[in-house]
């Protein structure tokens, strides 16, 4: 087939662990004309009232990726941004907020 990412569950991650990052990411998505609810997958990942994320993510505990399409340009654009914010060192953010926004914004759900 011609999926991109594959994996095991989803849960909802405490709003500690990732501080500050639903903040970024949008402020990212207003700077590239993404819209908060423009995909399917976004539309499961944030309220569609508020707009607010509800933390849930795509666990990678057990993942399945095409690592090319996390090697773009797309991919890198965004991950370079949130790197530039200090929010890997600051708050610790993890790889799966990452991942979870990424795919959410870009793939289609079936890939």
């Amino acid at each position: 087939g011609d999926y991109v990412y594959s994996y095991s569950h989803t849960l909802n991650d405490q709003p500690a662990a990732v501080q500050h990052f639903w903040d970024h990411t949008l402020e990212y998505m207003a700077q590239r004309g993404i819209e908060p609810l423009g995909t399917e997958l976004l539309r499961e990942f944030i309220d569609q009232v508020s707009l607010e994320w509800t933390y849930r993510l795509f666990m990678n505990d057990i993942e399945v990726m095409r690592l090319g399409w996390f090697r773009s340009a797309q991919y890198m654009d965004y991950y370079d941004y949130l790197d530039s914010q200090g929010g890997w060192w600051l708050y610790r953010w993890g790889d799966h907020a990452v991942r979870t926004m990424a795919v959410a914004m870009w793939l289609d759900k079936k890939q």
